[in-house]
């Protein structure tokens, strides 16, 4: 056995997405298959593996072994699986598993060489050769004019490090920093990000301000450019860090933050205009409010149980505000604190407290 068998996404979006057992069972079968694709077992063990009906079993089986008219691969008709033996009714081969051994193969080996450098030196060789950078070229002079131009590319720079991404962007970015600096606009390490330019500290503040969700860090690469777009428009850096700012307020209230709800970044400063709003901040309702309350309640008893009052008089804002208003921490330990009435005046009189008071 392999004991390893790579899965794809294209397991639940294809033609078995919603047929069950049939797509509970196929990884099953993947994984019980050798690095030839052979699963020699029989209906009855996998009926033991995967506790279905061994007539479940058999009749799914003989659906994977049937041609799938919308199946992505021709081979076979589609059919995923056929017998290794036609004198026997089990004992099958997954038709497809070199293919898609090969296809896992060539994905590990694109993210090895990416994790090493090795794919972004090549790509930095590709741009050096096309913009015909020679690496074994002589340095020019200092003082000739080759030495003191503008370089056009990283890789051709005396002072800027040459590229290591896997895309462009740097290159780009760099050279129109690099231009900046020279003709005293702009130090190149105060702008960052691909497309227009985009104040670092600008850049910085939104991303602070701006709520976790689930999107990933290339996100932020593709908002760069939204920005620096938003920027050239004629939007103000301030109006866009206070818009991530107000979003970041009213994801927190509606309680999305670090879920997929809250919006990729390149998307909210995209064309549409998303970064304008409104924001409206999510009212609690009255049942949560109330549950603050006795929340806070239980905050006061502890105090009062302990029977320290002073340090209970330093919670400030609402709660000093409410504690005074049914006659502050005295009359509440005089009270009977397990007493209904007393709880129930403290959040009535919660309720009635602003939460700035």
């Amino acid at each position: 056995m392999s004991g390893y068998t790579p899965l794809f996404d294209s397991l639940t979006t294809g033609t078995l997405c919603g047929r069950w057992p049939d797509i509970g069972l196929w990884p099953i079968v993947l994984s019980l298959s050798d690095s030839r694709g052979i699963v020699d077992v029989t209906p009855a063990y996998l009926s033991r593996v995967t506790g279905l009906p061994e007539a479940e079993v058999v009749a799914c089986m003989e659906r994977f072994c049937q041609p799938d008219p919308y199946s992505r691969t021709r081979t076979a008709d589609g059919a995923r699986l056929e017998l290794i033996d036609e004198h026997r009714t089990w004992g099958w081969r997954v038709i497809n598993k070199s293919q898609y051994r090969e296809k896992a193969r060539k994905m590990a080996y694109d993210q090895d060489r990416t994790a090493s450098g090795e794919d972004a030196a090549r790509k930095r060789a590709e741009r050096a050769n096309a913009s015909g950078v020679s690496a074994g070229a002589p340095t020019p002079s200092p003082t000739s004019p080759a030495a003191n131009a503008v370089p056009t590319r990283p890789d051709a720079s005396r002072d800027l490090p040459p590229s290591d991404t896997e895309t462009d962007a740097d290159t780009e970015t760099i050279t129109r920093n690099a231009r900046a600096s020279a003709s005293g606009a702009v130090a190149a390490s105060e702008y960052v990000g691909d497309g227009p330019s985009v104040p670092r500290e600008t850049f910085d503040r939104i991303r602070r301000c701006y709520p976790k969700g689930t999107y990933r860090e290339a996100n932020w690469q593709l908002a760069e450019r939204e920005i620096g777009f938003r920027i050239d428009e004629g939007e103000k850096p301030a109006d866009l860090v206070a818009a991530a700012g107000a979003y970041g307020l009213q994801q927190t209230s509606a309680g999305n933050v670090g879920t997929r709800f809250v919006m990729a970044p390149q998307r909210f400063y995209g064309r549409e205009g998303h970064w304008r709003g409104p924001f409206n901040l999510e009212q609690p309702s009255e049942k949560d409010q109330r549950v603050a309350a006795l929340a806070d309640w239980q905050r006061v008893l502890t105090f009062v149980r302990a029977g320290d009052y002073h340090r209970g008089k330093t919670m400030g804002g609402r709660l000093d505000v409410v504690v005074r208003k049914i006659g502050g921490f005295q009359a509440i330990g005089l009270s009977n604190t397990n007493d209904a009435s007393m709880r129930n005046r403290f959040v009535e009189a919660w309720l009635d407290t602003s939460e700035a008071a």
